[in-house]
């Protein structure tokens, strides 16, 4: 009985050896790590994403550049939008609020730019438009809640309102002027 139990435990050994054999020669086996694997899978994802670009005739191609190119151009034009509202907004600021609202000085003491031109526009029309005015726009008198197309309008404002002043202060001073001269 122990013989046929070796035997039979031989004859196992001997089919185990076998397949294993005969799986390495079949199949090619590679042990990845965990960050390997991940690597791979991020990899085979960014290539399932990819477009087939082979497969595209010339005109597909170049209908595909040019769909690209109006979309990167588009966004420059809002990018660009964007900082001439900034730089607008930063000149204004710097010359009709106080050094408080400086942008170059809130931006090393570590606030947003987004934080730091909402502010200086809340401020101008603060400053530059009636209460009355803001209420009849924003149905609000405190402007610290407003944002948006709102705000916007009101900024809007508070610059033909600075304009106004200062042609008024422009005025005066050239009445000053002609009437020392006239005298």
């Amino acid at each position: 009985m122990n013989q046929d139990i070796e035997d039979n435990t031989q004859e196992n050994k001997d089919t185990t050896n076998t397949n294993t054999k005969e799986l390495s020669k079949t199949k090619e086996s590679v042990t990845l790590s965990l960050k390997d694997y991940e690597e791979y899978r991020a990899y085979k994802e960014s290539k399932e994403k990819e477009p087939i670009n082979k497969h595209l005739s010339i005109n597909e191609r170049i209908s595909r550049e040019l769909a690209d190119a109006e979309v990167r151009e588009e966004q420059e034009h809002k990018l660009l939008l964007e900082a001439t509202r900034i730089n607008e907004i930063d000149t204004l600021a710097l010359k009709h609020l106080s050094s408080h609202f400086n942008t170059a000085i809130l931006l090393a003491k570590g606030y947003s730019l987004k934080d730091i031109m909402q502010a200086q526009r809340r401020e101008l029309v603060k400053k530059y438009v009636p209460v009355e005015d803001i209420y009849a726009i924003a149905k609000v008198r405190d402007v610290q809640n407003l944002d948006g197309e709102v705000l916007e309008q009101l900024v809007n404002l508070a610059k033909v309102n600075i304009k106004k002043e200062f042609r008024l202060i422009l005025a005066s001073l050239l009445k000053v002027i002609l009437n020392k001269f006239n005298k």
